[in-house]
C-alpha cells in the first residue's frame, strides 16, 4: 500500500495556501496522477510561530486548507486522511506514522516538502520510521521548488533550518524507541506539553516563511 505525505508549511491571511505550500500540494497532486497512490496526507496542525487564520470565527489547520486544495484540484475526498495533530516537523512524521502508516499497513510513503524544509524533514522522517518498533515503511522523497520566495528570505529561513538540525543531533541520538519520543514530546516539548514552554525567537523574515 502506497501513500504521499505532503508537510504542509503555512497559510495567507485569509486561509489560502501560502505559495511554497501550494508548490508542495501541486506536485503531490503530479505525483497522484502519474503514479499509483491509495492514500494522500496533507500533515499539520499548524506553527507555534503564527496564529493560525480564522475562518467564520474558527481557526482553520493546515492540514485542513491543504486538503481542501487537494479537493478543488481533482483529488478524490475519500482518498485523504488529513493528519491535523502536529505543530511541527517530529509531529508530522510521528502522528504520521502513529494514525496512518503502522494502522493501515502502509509500506511505502513519499514524502513531498520544499527544498529548504528537505534535510530537517528526510532527517526526521527517517529517525522517527526506525525508532522500535520499526516501521518497515520504505521512505521516498519529493522536493517542491523553492522558486518565488524572495531571497532574503529563503536565505533566513535556510539558517533556522541548519540551526535546528544541529539543535536536534542530540535528541536523535538519546531517543531509540517510540515510547521515548512520545515522552518527551508531552513532557518536554513547548508544543505539546501540558505546562507548555518558551520557543527560541525567530525573526521576521523567518517567521514569513511559516
Amino acid at each position: 500500500m502506497n501513500a504521499l505525505v505532503i508537510a504542509s508549511g503555512g497559510l495567507n491571511p485569509e486561509g489560502s495556501l501560502a505559495p511554497w505550500t501550494q508548490r508542495r500540494a501541486d506536485r503531490a497532486i503530479e505525483l497522484f496522477n502519474t503514479e499509483s497512490y491509495e492514500w494522500v496526507i496533507p500533515a499539520s496542525r499548524g506553527t507555534v510561530y503564527k496564529d493560525p487564520p480564522l475562518v467564520d470565527g474558527s481557526p482553520l489547520d493546515e492540514a485542513v486548507a491543504m486538503a481542501h486544495y487537494l479537493i478543488e484540484h481533482a483529488i478524490p475526498a475519500e482518498k485523504i486522511l488529513t493528519e491535523n495533530l502536529s505543530r511541527d516537523t517530529i509531529g508530522n512524521a510521528l502522528f504520521t506514522r502513529l494514525l496512518f502508516t503502522d494502522p493501515l499497513g502502509i509500506k511505502n510513503l513519499t514524502v513531498v516538502t520544499s527544498d529548504f524544509h528537505m534535510p530537517r524533514t528526510r532527517t526526521l522522517f527517517e529517525w522517527v520510521y526506525t525508532l522500535a518498533p520499526a516501521s518497515g515503511v520504505a521512505l521516498r522523497y519529493e522536493n517542491a521548488s523553492d522558486d518565488g520566495i524572495d531571497l532574503s528570505l529563503l536565505n533566513a529561513r535556510l539558517k533556522k533550518e541548519q540551526d535546528a538540525l544541529s539543535k536536534l543531533r542530540p535528541l536523535i541520538a538519546d531517543i531509540e524507541d517510540l515510547a521515548g519520543l512520545v515522552r518527551f514530546l508531552y513532557r518536554e516539548h513547548a508544543a505539546y506539553s501540558a505546562l507548555g514552554g518558551d520557543f527560541y525567537a525567530i525573526d521576521e523574515k523567518v517567521a514569513a516563511t511559516y
